[in-house]
């Protein structure tokens, strides 16, 4: 709030486990050098970026870059908010979640859970979409009166051009690396690819970059 800028505030959404971060520290890095191009650096970044876990609770602040994986209806209609909206396999978001309980331990996934408005405990994830992923795709391509760019992980890197002109700044990736293949065990992947197929279907079908008002 002590640092209001002129445009837009800018929201990295997701479902959660599909390389939001990766989009919201290069945002933040964006903002950096186009507010402070003499200090610019990535510690300088972190004055210009939040996360906004409650999107109906969290004031979001022009020239800012805010993290969430809040659901679309929180976020108030006609806002001056624009979205980009990161997603991918339903499968490998929900392995990726399992095995980061051994990672990261509970507490992590008691946030992760509340995060994402779950709607049951970390032992039925691999018996339904408890991680609300479909409501949060559904909600951000569904979307009206709020300017969204709609991206797959895998395709982020091809649109970096399309990404950079929506947020009026030159966009600089990472290198893209490979994503970590899950450890999970052989009936612990089947289970989960054959609980989200359905979903993962749904989401193969979707172009791989929009852009929506």
């Amino acid at each position: 709030k002590f640092f209001p800028g002129k445009s837009s505030p800018i929201l990295v959404a997701s479902m959660g486990r599909s390389g939001s971060t990766v989009l919201y520290d290069a945002i933040g890095e964006a903002i950096s050098r186009n507010r402070l191009p003499f200090l610019s650096n990535k510690y300088v970044a972190k004055i210009f970026k939040d996360q906004a876990w409650d999107l109906s609770k969290k004031n979001l602040v022009p020239g800012w870059v805010y993290k969430t994986h809040g659901l679309a209806h929180e976020l108030p209609d006609n806002s001056e908010v624009i979205v980009i909206f990161i997603y991918g396999s339903a499968t490998d978001a929900a392995l990726s979640v399992h095995s980061c309980r051994e990672r990261y331990g509970l507490n992590w996934i008691e946030r992760h859970f509340k995060h994402l408005r779950s709607n049951g405990t970390f032992e039925d994830l691999g018996m339904k979409d408890v991680l609300r992923f479909s409501d949060q795709i559904n909600g951000w391509t569904k979307k009206t009166g709020t300017r969204r760019l709609i991206v797959h992980y895998d395709e982020l890197w091809d649109n970096v051009d399309i990404l950079s002109n929506f947020l009026n700044m030159r966009i600089k990736l990472p290198k893209k690396l490979e994503r970590k293949k899950s450890n999970e065990s052989s009936e612990i992947k089947k289970l989960f690819s054959e609980t989200y197929k359905s979903l993962d279907d749904k989401i193969s079908l979707l172009p791989k970059c929009q852009l929506l008002e």
